[in-house]
């Protein structure tokens, strides 16, 4: 399973209240956590697909600044992650 299944099952665990984690080294247990942890990857494979509010958030955050200003490209990367996901969920 990998880390940001976990993250979005753990996601959707606190939203709704529901104990719906199963340990990610063991098949799930309940019912529950192999639900979650389909809906999560349901949802991150969503993303696959950008919006067009989102394209242009990239677009906009790489012509006003260069890699060197997001701390080198893995802080570029992760700036431009959150700038698309934070576009479309507006």
């Amino acid at each position: 399973m990998s880390e940001m299944v976990e993250r979005a099952a753990r996601a959707i665990k606190a939203d709704d209240g529901s104990p719906c984690i199963a340990p990610s080294s063991r098949l799930c247990r309940h019912a529950d956590g192999c639900i979650c942890r389909s809906l999560a990857n349901a949802v991150i494979k969503t993303l696959r697909e950008p919006t067009d509010p989102m394209m242009q958030a990239f677009v906009d955050l790489a012509l006003h600044g260069d890699v060197l200003s997001h701390g080198g490209w893995k802080g570029y990367a992760r700036d431009q992650w959150q700038t698309m996901i934070d576009a479309g969920t507006k």
